[in-house]
């Protein structure tokens, strides 16, 4: 028997599924649900403003975002099944590819993958088309609705937090049931070039200008206090699967502080891929190095994360599991 939509369902029985074993429906969902909350409160902010007589200037404004704010709420619910149908088909493929030839198996994936990430991408496409609605209703609408302004405000920016998965090798580090670990796993084979075209393999990343931390300004207007990577201190080091300024720029819509070396003060370390030396041996950069040496003094919270525990904690899922105490440094290879 096929399941109603989730618009159909009652709370309990969406949060029953919620809570299932079922893969789906999952944080796209409910994100989506996060999403048509935060139209909805907003929607009944608008009414409130609107039958108050002290606001007859921002009435007919009023009313028009009560309609966009309704049209968006039943978008949202849409995109709910949506994203949960996708994500099972994803897994199903997933399935039933692995005895495909090499080429075809990775071709489906990269297919699958990327259905699987365009419902998360339009949340957060159009909730941030939302959000100067939402700004506005908050400055000029019902004072006595103020609580719910801010709360129909904070629910859409999580909504927007939620889905903004806009890397493909984010998305697979974000889900720890995905064995591909790397974006280079879903790539196509490259035919053989002759010896005579073939690059000497690289041993160094090639030279970038420097990235200046205070030039990346937040793009959210508010941060929520109890997020892990609040007002906390963030170094990068090594190459990551996103552009680090990119890499900067989600920790900074969280509340962090990025800083460009590694002291006592520092909270986290990031620590991406390391470029190998002569030989082919692994090499450590001069920022981990720093890193392990305050570990051993036993006087820092300075914590060494892997890129994969950095998006983690980025959406909240690693806070629980981060020591009291600072960590201990790896073995240095």
């Amino acid at each position: 028997m096929e399941k109603k939509a989730f618009r159909e369902r009652t709370i309990n029985d969406f949060l029953d599924d919620l809570g299932s074993r079922s893969p789906a429906p999952g944080g796209g969902a409910a994100a989506g649900l996060l999403g048509a909350q935060a139209c909805a409160l907003a929607e009944m902010v608008c009414h409130l403003t609107e039958s108050n007589k002290n606001y007859a200037q921002f009435h007919e404004k009023a009313g028009e975002y009560a309609a966009v704010f309704n049209m968006a709420r039943s978008i949202f619910l849409d995109l709910m099944d949506e994203d949960a149908a996708n994500f099972l088909e994803l897994m199903e493929t997933l399935r039933s590819i692995r005895n495909l030839p090499l080429e075809e198996r990775q071709e489906k994936q990269l297919e699958a993958f990327k259905k699987a990430i365009a419902v998360p991408r339009q949340m957060a496409q159009t909730m941030s088309e939302l959000l100067p609605s939402f700004t506005n209703l908050l400055l000029k609408g019902n004072k006595n609705a103020l609580s719910d302004s801010i709360m129909a405000a904070q629910s859409a920016i999580a909504c927007i937090q939620a889905n903004h998965c806009l890397n493909l090798g984010e998305f697979c580090f974000s889900q720890p049931h995905i064995r591909i670990q790397e974006v280079a796993d879903l790539a196509l084979p490259v035919a053989p070039q002759p010896p005579s075209q073939r690059r000497k393999p690289r041993v160094s990343p090639a030279y970038r200008p420097p990235i200046r931390p205070k030039e990346i300004r937040p793009q959210v207007s508010f941060f929520d206090p109890k997020h892990p990577l609040y007002q906390k201190a963030v170094v990068f080091t090594g190459e990551l699967s996103i552009d680090r300024r990119e890499a900067m720029q989600r920790a900074v819509n969280v509340g962090a502080v990025i800083k460009t070396a590694v002291s006592r003060k520092t909270d986290f370390l990031v620590v991406g891929r390391q470029y190998d030396g002569p030989g082919g041996t692994a090499t450590v950069s001069n920022k981990e190095e720093k890193a392990r040496a305050i570990l051993a003094e036993g006087k820092s919270n300075l914590c060494l994360l892997t890129e994969a525990e950095f998006f983690r904690l980025l959406q909240g899922s690693l806070h629980h599991t981060l020591p009291a105490e600072p960590r201990a440094a790896a073995t240095k290879p």
